[in-house]
């Protein structure tokens, strides 16, 4: 939200991973009441989710920094 107006672009990447980092916990959470369920579980999911996040706020941050509304301030 504070960056929202500085650099739109990015406040949207985290805006981003944050929804994927809520799936993640959200997979991570049930994983283990669903074990008897799922043979597999749900754990895998985590660690997928959680893979995805760095290249989301790298990318982010990446598009602020060429649309040249970085850190100005």
């Amino acid at each position: 939200i504070v960056l929202r107006r500085r650099a739109p672009i990015f406040a949207r990447g985290l805006a981003m991973a944050g929804a994927v980092l809520l799936v993640s916990l959200t997979f991570r959470s049930v994983d283990e009441p669903l074990c008897h369920h799922l043979p597999r579980g749900t754990h895998f999911l985590w660690h997928l989710l959680n893979a995805t996040l760095l290249p989301i706020v790298i990318d982010s941050y990446r598009r602020q920094m060429l649309a040249g509304l970085g850190a100005r301030g």
